[in-house]
């Protein structure tokens, strides 16, 4: 098989020819295989040509997955095998990334949880767990983890109480039911709030209640059966 024809098209990448076939082939790779126009290439080295290549077009691509958003081991190893790289391939290339600092799972762990906590408001829980599927173990995690107190995480808790009360129109019943568990899917811990603690009057929503729903049950019924309905549906929402 012979060589012909090698053009640089750049980005590191040549045009080559192949017994007049064209292939696409990245620079490291020809000068990893010494190849030259006009040389005669046997069909293993053709195949060695073709698979180091095929690992070069996955390296590239990893980098511009890491460069578009931080990733981390599994995240990239799980990309690669996705696109059908072979496991000893996907392995050498995260080891590859690593070395050329790519690839930090100790600094992206560390970023993870600030941002987590700084940005996304999640409690210790939903970040293990988040960080748990990322390949990561309790004990590293909680390595991090650890250096944040309770009190930031009461203060985050805090915050989102404060945030959902601004546009709140449940009953007051019904708001602490509501954040509890957003609280509690936001990965906080019961000792991170106080659901006691917050102070609703009821009478600020229930005339809107009120006049909402007799509205919509007043196109069905009347009399004293559509006040048991309306009273009935403001034990519900947590009127009393």
């Amino acid at each position: 098989m012979k060589v012909t024809n090698i053009k640089n098209i750049g980005s590191n990448k040549y045009s080559i020819l192949i017994d007049n076939k064209k292939h696409i082939i990245y620079g490291d790779v020809l000068l990893e295989l010494n190849l030259l126009s006009n040389k005669d290439i046997s069909e293993k080295e053709y195949d060695v040509l073709i698979h180091k290549n095929n690992y070069y077009v996955f390296y590239h691509k990893m980098i511009s997955f890491i460069t578009f958003k931080t990733r981390c081991e599994k995240e990239v190893f799980d990309k690669l095998k996705s696109l059908n790289c072979k496991e000893k391939d996907a392995l050498d290339i995260i080891n590859r990334l690593k070395q050329t600092g790519y690839l930090n799972d100790e600094l992206y762990l560390k970023s993870y949880i600030s941002d987590s906590i700084n940005i996304g408001l999640k409690g210790p829980n939903k970040i293990v767990n988040e960080l748990n599927k990322k390949g990561f173990d309790n004990d590293i995690i909680n390595k991090y983890l650890s250096s944040y107190s309770d009190e930031i995480f009461k203060d985050n808790a805090l915050r989102i109480i404060n945030k959902h009360l601004k546009t709140n129109k449940d009953s007051s019943k019904m708001f602490k039911v509501k954040i509890g568990k957003l609280l509690i899917s936001q990965g906080y811990y019961t000792n991170h709030f106080n659901l006691d603690s917050i102070n609703i009057n009821d009478s600020n929503n229930y005339q809107k209640e009120y006049d909402k729903i007799y509205k919509r049950l007043s196109r069905k019924y009347d009399g004293e059966v559509l006040e048991q309905k309306i009273k009935q549906t403001l034990y519900q929402k947590g009127y009393k």
